[in-house]
């Protein structure tokens, strides 16, 4: 009949538009992905870059190979502190980025460092809310460039202050480097960066450690973090989705380069 056959037409109509469909939503997954593996890629490159300055992993036969399986495996950490973080995982990867040059100048344990990061990420909100930013002036604060226009400095004074008070800490005369009589200012952040690589670090990490951990866990059950999370979820399924072709192509570029 007339309309057994419009159905077999409209139902034709709807496989075509289903399968686009499909094949579109394929296109954006191997899009997200094949530009995932990039950033993911081009990222391991720079943070194995910043410890081969820092002459990280010194004495090792092949010390830059030995500094991208550090790399790699310090990218896999920053998976599980997105997880717990209000950011979705390239947020914690560009905190990590910006924060490595200062914190592997003070210090060359990449467990403490990626720790740092974990209190970091929960904390950003209260620092402005930029990740990179965040990562950034913490560089500078490990390493002695804590200044009044920081606004993660701003924010961390008075738990500095009250962790280096805890610490007694003395000057080189003696004097004890935060009195009680301290408050929060210039005279402050002139103490703090002429301290130690190890006590600027020491006390950073004092003043940020006091309920990480507590909103690590809460991020980790808010609707903020769980979106986050599920965001950055999607993003591996599509990399992992694309890697073999990614590899591929990547090998067939290098052979390409390669000819004369």
């Amino acid at each position: 009949s007339s309309s057994m056959a419009a159905a077999a037409g409209w139902a034709k109509v709807g496989a075509v538009i289903g399968g686009g469909a499909m094949l579109a939503g394929a296109a954006v997954i191997a899009k997200a992905g094949f530009e995932g593996n990039i950033g993911q890629e081009r990222m391991r490159n720079t943070v194995a870059g910043t410890l081969q300055l820092f002459n990280h992993s010194a004495g090792a036969a092949d010390q830059l190979g030995t500094n991208i399986k550090v790399a790699s495996a310090a990218m896999e950490s920053l998976n599980t502190i997105a997880d717990e973080s209000p950011g979705e995982l390239k947020d914690v990867q560009q905190l990590f980025q910006n924060m490595l040059p200062g914190a592997r100048a003070v210090t060359g344990d990449m467990q403490r460092i990626l720790d740092l990061t974990k209190s970091a990420a929960v904390y950003t909100p209260t620092f402005g809310g930029d990740f990179g930013t965040s990562g950034a002036q913490l560089s500078r604060i490990l390493t002695g460039g804590a200044g009044a226009e920081m606004e993660t400095w701003k924010i961390l004074q008075v738990p500095i202050l009250k962790a280096g008070q805890a610490m007694d800490l003395y000057g080189k005369k003696g004097k004890k480097v935060f009195g009680e009589n301290q408050a929060e200012g210039e005279k402050l952040t002139q103490a703090f960066n002429k301290l130690s690589k190890a006590d600027r670090l020491n006390l950073v990490e004092a003043a940020m450690k006091g309920g990480a951990d507590d909103l690590a866990k809460m991020y980790a059950g808010s609707w903020e973090g769980a979106s986050a999370s599920a965001i950055s979820a999607g993003r591996k399924v599509s990399m992992a989705f694309t890697s073999p072709i990614f590899g591929a192509v990547k090998k067939a570029l290098i052979r390409a380069g390669e000819q004369p």
